[in-house]
């Protein structure tokens, strides 16, 4: 349905809008794409909908949860992948994660490269994992002081997920 995939684009523009502004996804607007998938979901499949809603929301919610525990994601962002999948279901939340994830590696080498700090970064990144590797303490992984964590909106790479996923979809190469 052509209003699910304008749905998306509206809540993940929106979001895009409001983390560049205030970075703060409001929940006013994931409770509301959370909402609306579910309607879109049911209205469109029925009681099969409900489950592909009700999957996609905790596709969407549950690994991102994990990560805004270890502090790499804020709430918002959490809060949208559950939206995102409640209105797309579980294998497009899952598969933009994977995308979101992949952009932001990317985003955040860019910025290491044009800040001149990749290189430092890598060393204690690989060291960390070496020392965690032997020693199996998780403390091990957190060399790297979270107020030094590069930081930057999740959603510069959430919303070119989107798209590759929403182009993967539209031209018949995609997953879903």
């Amino acid at each position: 349905m052509l209003i699910t995939w304008i749905t998306l684009g509206v809540l993940v523009g929106a979001a895009m809008i409001t983390d560049m502004r205030s970075q703060c996804i409001p929940n006013w607007l994931t409770l509301s794409g959370a909402a609306l998938g579910f309607l879109l979901q049911i209205f469109s499949s029925g009681k099969e909908g409900l489950g592909h809603a009700a999957i996609g929301l905790a596709l969407g919610f549950i690994p991102f949860f994990l990560l805004y525990l270890f502090g790499a994601l804020g709430a918002g962002d959490v809060k949208l992948f559950a939206a995102i999948g409640s209105i797309t279901g579980g294998i497009f939340v899952l598969n933009c994660a994977l995308y979101s994830i992949l952009f932001a590696g990317i985003i955040g080498a860019g910025i290491y490269l044009q800040q001149k700090l990749f290189l430092g970064r890598v060393r204690l990144i690989l060291f960390a994992v070496y020392r965690f590797m032997t020693s199996r303490d998780f403390s091990e992984l957190q060399l790297i002081p979270h107020k030094d964590m590069l930081r930057f909106p999740f959603m510069y790479a959430v919303t070119p997920a989107t798209l590759t996923m929403l182009v993967e979809h539209f031209s018949g190469r995609g997953f879903m």
